[in-house]
């Protein structure tokens, strides 16, 4: 598999947009004799995917938050160096995961090898490969250093380009106090005004507007109140 990842990695380097690397992933996940490929970037708040997973499965696990009980996640969270996994590689699994294992399958979804790679500020973004065929694949078969090489170069490649999500996810949720600061703000009131106007102290108002902009991942209230407006939140 290490000539497979130095294909890979020269697969990046030519790429001029990022259809050929989506093209490009497909045909060689497909030669290496997997399905599919799924190209995750995980954060605390937001989860998005490029993938040629089936798109019903695709909104599916976001939707429903699978990456917080997807084992292969944890998995690579845990380890952060490429591994191989199969559905039922482990008997104690909770009913959560068992159930995840149970609606992969029916679409195709049994076995595979995943490898993570450090995106920068704790974040995680990994690259899996996934098989239909129920089978266990030798970890012996790639340098873990060489597979973390190229899922970098996947990952950097695609954040360059801007790279349109398959899907994604985000999950943001606000108390009524942030939303009511961050409205108030939206329509031009100060940190004093909102003060006022709400019957609040201004450290609290300071307060809701800093919890706010932390759930929204922005530095100023004008990014909030704007990252806010598009999600409807406010």
């Amino acid at each position: 598999m290490d000539r497979w990842f130095e294909k890979l990695i020269d697969a990046c380097v030519i790429a001029s947009n990022e259809l050929s690397l989506k093209d490009a992933l497909q045909t060689l996940t497909n030669e290496l004799g997997f399905d599919c490929y799924a190209y995750l970037n995980l954060h605390p708040n937001e989860t998005y995917a490029i993938s040629n997973y089936p798109a019903e499965w695709q909104e599916r696990y976001l939707s429903r938050l699978y990456a917080t009980v997807d084992p292969v996640v944890t998995t690579a969270k845990r380890k952060m160096r490429a591994f191989s996994w199969t559905e039922n590689q482990s008997r104690n699994l909770s009913k959560e995961t068992r159930q995840f294992y149970t609606e992969a399958r029916e679409f195709g979804i049994r076995s595979g090898v995943s490898i993570p790679v450090m995106s920068g500020f704790g974040n995680v973004a990994m690259l899996t490969l996934a098989s239909n065929k129920l089978e266990r694949y030798s970890e012996e078969d790639f340098d873990p250093v060489v597979a973390a090489a190229s899922v970098a170069q996947v990952h950097t490649k695609f954040s360059r380009q801007s790279a349109t999500a398959t899907i994604g996810h985000r999950l943001i949720v606000l108390k009524p106090e942030e939303r009511i600061c961050l409205k108030w703000s939206a329509e031009g009131k100060t940190l004093e005004d909102i003060a006022v106007l709400e019957g609040m102290k201004y450290n609290n108002v300071c307060f809701h507007i800093k919890q706010a902009r932390k759930k929204l991942d922005v530095l100023s209230i004008q990014q909030a109140t704007a990252v806010a407006t598009k999600l409807n939140l406010i």
